[in-house]
């Protein structure tokens, strides 16, 4: 077989022609024809433009091949062109995690980031399902069908599901182990090297034989299902993650035992599993680090090791198998291309197709009823946390969509600082402008290390590249006018993959009043060495503070010296701050109220979107879960209610940021749409069911108002309405992409225009259009009246000076005084 020229694969599948499809990250979708060669299938006709991450394969009973993207949902081919569906017309969800085929009725499931989609081609609907079905969590990493039609679900975070087509896929039989195994919730994983029960929530893959097998892939071993119980082994490596917990292994934890009546089973080569495909010799098994073996499913033994020995680490790594015609089975490594593993059973392809088959319908736009369902229950009034989803598709382009009262992108001016945007709050020195007694005031957000380090351990803020403006990923920055790639890191490259930490810890103090607060991943190098072993649990808890940030602490102590004229207790900031770290780390022991996983954040950036409801508190561990290391790109608190006026991030009153104040769009719009739409909002802290229906409702109404407002498209004022809503349901297209590039041009064009600092090379050396001269320098044109931009490469008017000539000048001409437009 030719070698792919894709090598960081990420499925495979065979059609109904016998070709091979592979799909890959960042190398996009190639097919293999029989005594063919390699076809480049990401630039056919119809597929996703901006798509080169694919990450899931299947080919339904049509004979139609299905492509799931990393933002674009997923694309079904044909046989002659392309059909892409996302959530405006089939999708619940942008990413697309996996896609499984019915073998009892043809029901294609599709995995992605806003639950699971069933397309019936029989009756040619879509199901939605999310956690308002019944769902543990709504990122499900991996399906299967077992005989008879019941669908398992392999939760990114949340265990295993399995539900039947006679439920309408609204009940499901959800399965979790322990989150902690320990009273002291320092220990994340079994004790004991096989058991009973799962031994993670973290599913990596799914696989199903018959009615009653089935197995499951996770970041702590190989769990089983037999006679309606589940077992588990675990990896060679289990007994180090154990000792590298916090604290040490407890000398009390759970334990599950294992019935004397069954063989124990082999400890794996690698605890962290992840691929699976039962077969006639066995069961294959992949692992990340530890290439593949061939498992006799009976006894749990291992029969045979594969690629253990590639010089290549990634090829080692293992994504999924496939077989072909010819019985050989492959494994799709990350990093090594397509690797063969073993042999099987051969099998007989069922050739072409008479025709050319249609595509599967669009879901039409939903006939509306219930409106207002967000005010049914479902909701707390007290504070708390709630994880409410993932936004894949807006990755590095979150000005207006994120971050609306305060933005932090971290370590852009590494190593001194991070980047803040934040809103304008109230004058909080008058009387009476604070609560009694209240500690937060204002959204603060820190970065710490976690406590399991070494010491004088730190932090670290990295800056890799002050520059990327053409990768999309990458958090803009509106103070450099460009796209600077840099992250917080918890320097966890320099312990064990074993050890517990260092984890990196994210505190934000939001004052009262419900508020969005969105983390923002993105691994630039994942397809580089060990930087690609990047997989962390996000883990979120909220609590009512002794000892407030930083920013509340000031507050407090400006509210002493005007209201009350004192100074502050000498060293009180130091003690505060010393009281405010060990506060924050004793909440490690306190329950979780909301956790997240995030994997696979190599091709594409993602946004982790929780609702907390202040004044608390609320803290975010991101645990590096045996990663290379941990890493976090920027945090976003948006204010829900707008009680306060906000900072433009872009340019002041720039229309690229839609806004409801003013529109009147006339009395001729449904009011039903509009109650759907207005009624999907709360000021309480949601359920995540009632999220995900409220959620539904705002799409649904979205998708009716389009309809609606098709015929009457010039109407000014009905376009803002249906921006606003596509801005907040954060529904990307070509047209919004570009009005945010050249929104980002205007606001940079703003800033040089308001201070000479943005216009020289000494202060911002990664900015675009600035001049090779200093601040003073800059200044001096100014005071003269010597327009700066003619010197701007490619401009069209000529000065009268060159510009060695023009440093000459302003070096020698007496100094004037410069206009004062170096405010920020």
């Amino acid at each position: 077989m030719p070698r792919c020229p894709a090598s960081f694969l990420m499925d495979a599948v065979v059609d109904h022609q016998g070709a091979l499809w592979a799909a890959s990250e960042n190398q996009g979708l190639w097919r293999l024809v029989p005594g063919g060669s390699w076809q480049y299938m990401s630039k056919t006709p119809g597929f996703p433009r901006n798509s080169p991450n694919i990450y899931a394969l299947a080919v339904d009973g049509q004979g139609r091949v299905w492509a799931g993207t990393a933002h674009e949902g997923v694309a079904v081919w044909n046989g002659r062109e392309w059909k892409a569906y996302n959530r405006l017309n089939g999708l619940i969800g942008d990413r697309v995690f996996d896609i499984q085929v019915s073998p009892e009725t043809g029901d294609v499931a599709v995995a992605t980031s806003g639950g699971l989609s069933i397309y019936s081609p029989t009756e040619k609907i879509w199901t939605a399902v999310s956690r308002a079905e019944g769902l543990a969590e709504n990122q499900i990493e991996s399906l299967a069908f077992m005989a008879g039609g019941a669908l398992v679900a392999g939760y990114q975070c949340g265990g295993v599901g399995i539900s039947t087509p006679e439920s309408g896929w609204k009940k499901w039989n959800n399965t979790q182990s322990p989150w902690h195994w320990d009273e002291g919730r320092r220990m994340h994983q079994p004790g004991e090297m096989y058991g009973t029960g799962l031994p993670s929530n973290l599913c990596n893959a799914v696989a199903a034989a018959g009615t009653r097998h089935v197995w499951v892939a996770t970041s702590c071993g190989l769990a089983w299902l037999r006679e309606g119980k589940w077992f588990y082994t675990r990896g060679k490596d289990a007994a180090a993650k154990n000792k590298g917990i916090y604290g040490g292994l407890p000398s009390v934890f759970r334990k599950t035992g294992f019935p004397s009546e069954i063989g124990k089973p082999d400890i794996l080569p690698e605890d962290y599993v992840t691929a699976l495909l039962p077969c006639r010799e066995g069961l294959w098994v992949g692992f990340r680090k530890e290439g593949a073996v061939l498992v006799d499913p009976a006894g749990m033994k291992v029969i045979k090791r594969s690629l253990d020995r590639q010089r290549n680490d990634r090829a080692k790594w293992v994504r999924s198998f496939v077989v072909l015609p010819g019985g050989d089975v492959y494994a799709c490594t990350n990093g090594g291309g397509l690797q063969k593993v073993g042999e099987t059973a051969k099998y007989r392809v069922q050739g072409a197709a008479a025709s050319t088959p249609p595509h599967p319908r669009e879901a039409p736009v939903e006939r509306l009823r219930n409106a207002g369902g967000m005010e049914e229950g479902g909701n707390s009034s007290g504070t708390g946390v709630v994880y409410v989803g993932e936004d894949w598709a807006t990755r590095g382009d979150w000005c207006g969509h994120y971050g609306q009262d305060q933005a932090l992108l971290c370590a852009v001016n590494a190593p001194l600082s991070n980047t803040y945007f934040s809103t304008r709050y109230p004058d909080w020195r008058q009387p009476g402008a604070v609560p009694k007694g209240e500690k937060i005031l204002e959204v603060d957000i820190r970065g710490y290390m976690g406590p399991h380090k070494r010491k004088k351990d730190f932090l670290r803020a990295w800056c890799h590249r002050p520059s990327w403006p053409e990768n999309r990923n990458v958090l803009y920055c509106p103070e450099v006018g460009t796209r600077t790639e840099a992250e917080w890191d918890d320097h966890g490259e320099a312990y064990e993959s074993t050890f517990d930490g260092p984890n990196v810890w994210i505190v934000t103090d939001i004052p009262e009043g419900l508020h969005e607060v969105a983390l923002y991943f993105y691994n630039p190098n994942g397809r580089e060495g060990n930087n690609g072993y990047r997989d962390f649990l996000l883990e979120a808890r909220t609590w009512k503070p002794k000892y407030p940030g930083l920013v509340n602490f000031l507050i407090q102590g400006n509210r002493m010296r005007f209201l009350q004229g004192k100074e502050p207790p000498q060293g009180a900031w130091g003690r505060n701050m010393d009281k405010r770290k060990e506060e924050i780390f004793d909440q490690q022991g306190k329950p979780v109220e909301a956790r997240t996983r995030v994997k696979d954040f190599a091709g594409n950036g993602v946004y982790k979107r929780f609702l907390v409801k202040g004044p608390v508190s609320c803290g975010f561990t991101v645990r590096r879960n045996a990663s290379f290391n941990t890493i976090v790109n920027g945090v976003f608190v948006t204010r829900l209610d707008g009680k306060y006026d906000t900072l433009p991030i872009l340019a002041s009153r720039d229309p690229y940021i839609p806004s409801v104040n003013g529109l009147s769009a006339g009395g001729d719009l449904p009011m039903d749409v509009l109650s759907l739409w207005s009624g999907a909002f709360t000021d309480y802290l949601p359920s995540p069911s009632r999220w995900d229906r409220g959620e539904r409702d705002r799409l649904r109404a979205y998708r009716s108002m389009q309809k609606h407002l098709m015929p009457r498209a010039e109407n000014v004022q009905h376009r803002e309405l249906l921006r606003v809503w596509q801005f907040s349901l954060k529904l990307w297209d070509g047209d919004l992409r570009n009005a945010f590039d050249k929104a980002c041009i205007r606001s940079w064009n703003e800033l040089q225009e308001r201070s000479v600092i943005y216009r020289s090379r000494e202060w911002r050396p990664n900015s675009p259009n600035v001049l090779p001269l200093s601040r003073e320098e800059l200044s001096q044109m100014a005071a003269r009246g010597i327009d700066w931009k003619q010197y701007l490469p490619g401009s069209a008017s000529r000065p009268q000076m060159s510009l060695e000539e023009l440093k000459r000048f302003l070096k020698e001409a007496p100094p004037q005084q410069p206009e004062n437009n170096d405010e920020e």
